[in-house]
């Protein structure tokens, strides 16, 4: 039988320490809260306070979880920008600029959806070239190893 998870008060204070982002849901019938820190947590809810607080006690039980198997958690963002200068090949710059265009997205955009991807996998996992293609543009070059 599997022993159950105690969540302290203390969980939860440290919980609301994370930044969380409310996100209206696009059928319009409630809220989800995105934390970076924890990409795979979210809390959802009705209004956006019941959505905050399910996050507060999804972070609070993860960080329960963590402690109780002696890991260490993720730092809070606040010390992060969110801006990252970042130096790339040209043939890499190229290659991102045709993958956004190709998706109709900005190239920032485009960038973090790939590296949110390839984080969350643990290791890059090609994604497939979209069908998609606007009309006058450029030849979306293929996806690699296709």
């Amino acid at each position: 039988m599997a022993k159950e998870l105690v969540v302290r008060d203390v969980d939860r204070e440290h919980a609301r320490r994370y930044p969380m982002t409310v996100v209206a849901d696009d059928d319009g019938l409630g809220y989800h809260v995105d934390i970076a820190a924890w990409p795979y947590l979210t809390g959802v809810g009705d209004t956006p306070e019941e959505a905050v607080a399910d996050a507060v006690e999804a972070v609070a039980g993860a960080l329960a979880l963590r402690a109780e198997r002696d890991l260490p958690a993720p730092e809070p963002l606040e010390q992060y920008s969110g801006q990252l200068q970042l130096r790339m090949p040209a043939s890499l710059h190229r290659a991102l600029a045709w993958r956004a265009e190709a998706e109709g997205t900005s190239l920032n955009a485009t960038a973090v959806m790939l590296l949110t991807h390839s984080l969350g996998q643990g290791a890059f996992v090609d994604l497939p070239t979209p069908r998609r293609r606007r009309s006058g543009g450029r030849q979306v070059p293929p996806a690699a190893g296709a």
